[in-house]
């Protein structure tokens, strides 16, 4: 489990992220639904190659993500890299 001090420290290095209940989340906006749909599609591969996986649901041009380590019931470092790949990917989304 990461302490809540380190994850907002991340958090304000990755504008747009929020720490709630449920985890860390993050709405994404895209140019289309399909455009949503399409780069969600390109991050599977990576999310299957970490094998750690994302809470998302999609809606017209915005993801919805959530990251929380369910087996472990908090955010854990799986959470914080996954967080920062999806950045890596999404970032200027």
């Amino acid at each position: 489990m990461k302490s809540k001090q380190a994850i907002e420290e991340v958090l304000l290095a990755h504008p747009g992220w929020k720490l709630s209940e449920e985890g860390i989340e993050k709405i994404f906006v895209f140019e289309s639904f399909g455009k949503a749909i399409q780069r969600m599609q390109e991050l599977v591969p990576e999310i299957n190659r970490v094998n750690h996986h994302p809470d998302w649901e999609n809606s017209y041009n915005k993801v919805r993500v959530r990251l929380f380590t369910h087996d472990e019931g908090a955010v854990t470092e799986k959470d914080i890299n996954l967080l920062v790949l999806i950045e890596q990917h999404w970032g200027k989304s």
